[in-house]
């Protein structure tokens, strides 16, 4: 390649630096927040009760005698 082609893009802004710096850690924050209030909106209730009883089940059978899980 030649020197002047470098030299040319090596002058030019990465555009995806802008686009990372666009939002606030808190805009970040509150955007996940509304996703997870959407997708947990979604669920059925009752179906998510019974998983996540099944899940803590499984979680004390596994560690049960280990002093982990209160």
């Amino acid at each position: 390649m030649s020197s002047q082609f470098l030299e040319h893009f090596s002058e030019l802004e990465d555009p995806r630096i802008e686009r990372c710096r666009k939002h606030d850690l808190l805009d970040i924050i509150l955007l996940s927040h509304d996703t997870i209030a959407r997708v947990m909106s979604r669920l059925n209730p009752e179906a998510l009760q019974r998983c996540f009883i099944g899940w803590v089940q499984t979680v004390v059978a596994l560690h049960s005698g280990e002093g982990a899980v209160a």
